[in-house]
């Protein structure tokens, strides 16, 4: 009888989570290897006392691109409030189906502190007379980028073990496939979405509360994955890079790059209540799933004035022989 029950009301629609009480933190890097060139912002019309850049020791002549990596960084930890909906279908006592899963965060973005590691090979400029000895990372601290969106969704249902605990109380568990999806801004760009497949260990219950079905749920992940050319790139970004030998002055360059991966790790936990109201089935005055002469009885110890019971199906505020009428018009 409890898995007709559930089957009738669980299945109905999805459950909204409150993000007053639901919550994701953890600790998050990106990474995206970024080679290029980068050249002096000569020109000789519209810039003609620019920098001019040179490969090797003692350069050449004219205005040369160099060779050069950037790999920016976003690293650090984040945490906010939670969102989204959860669905799933009884098939048993023991067993139920996860249809949907569908959580997201950030939805004003969050500030995450940015590095990024320059790499260039040695070169010379002019205007100013500088050398750069290049062939070693430089890490250069940028201050924040922002992670602009983090999702997770159940790209296709999966079955989650089931333990009752009582007549109205289940717990469940598992080891979920998900896709987190992510997506950042810095050096005012936009990186696009960048999904990552992951694992979520998730635990939690399921509680009936009259017409009410709330879901308790707890979880989480460790993950790393590479993305192999993400649609990311600069075009003759400006750059002014400090002089080094001799100090003192900066050269104005223009940085080319295009990224061929991206790498990201997380860890993060999560918790959210989720919940909604179930309609159960027409005519059903004791909540059995099932519409017979116990439903006629029922109708029947409750008549008169009776607000808010169960057994007022038409909720007039009175059990009369119009949720008679019902009961016998939905018998099954």
């Amino acid at each position: 009888m409890i898995s007709l029950l559930l089957t009738t009301c669980i299945s109905v629609a999805p459950l909204n989570i409150d993000p007053a009480i639901s919550s994701l933190e953890g600790t998050f890097s990106q990474s995206i290897h970024m080679p290029g060139t980068l050249i002096g912002d000569y020109d000789a019309k519209t810039n003609p006392e620019g920098t001019m850049t040179r490969p090797g020791v003692w350069g050449g002549s004219g205005n040369e691109p160099v060779s050069c990596t950037i790999e920016p960084v976003l690293g650090g930890d984040f945490g906010g409030q939670l969102n989204g909906t959860v669905d799933f279908e009884w098939l048993s006592d023991e067993l139920m189906t996860l249809s949907e899963l569908s959580l997201s965060a950030f939805e004003k973005g969050q500030a995450i502190p940015l590095n990024v590691i320059f790499e260039y090979e040695t070169f010379r400029s002019i205007a100013p007379d500088s050398l750069f000895v290049g062939g070693f990372p430089i890490e250069i601290p940028l201050g924040e980028g922002m992670m602009t969106s983090l999702t997770i969704d159940l790209p296709v249902p999966f079955d989650l073990a089931l333990k009752p605990i009582n007549v109205f109380e289940w717990s469940f568990s598992g080891e979920v496939p998900v896709i987190i999806t992510t997506s950042f801004t810095f050096f005012e760009t936009d990186t696009g979405p960048i999904p990552t497949p992951a694992i979520l260990t998730l635990q939690g219950s399921i509680v009936m509360v009259n017409d009410e079905r709330i879901m308790y749920a707890t979880s989480s992940w460790d993950v790393s994955e590479t993305v192999e050319e993400p649609p990311f790139y600069f075009d003759n970004l400006p750059l002014e890079l400090p002089t080094i030998v001799p100090p003192g002055d900066f050269a104005g360059v223009l940085l080319s790059v295009a990224a061929d991966e991206a790498t990201s790790t997380a860890t993060g936990d999560l918790a959210f209540t989720a919940s909604g109201h179930t309609e159960g089935v027409p005519g059903d005055a004791n909540g059995d799933g099932e519409v017979n002469v116990s439903d006629v009885l029922a109708v029947i110890s409750a008549w008169g004035t009776c607000d808010g019971c169960p057994e007022d199906l038409n909720d007039d505020g009175a059990v009369n022989v119009t949720d008679l009428l019902d009961v016998i018009a939905n018998w099954s």
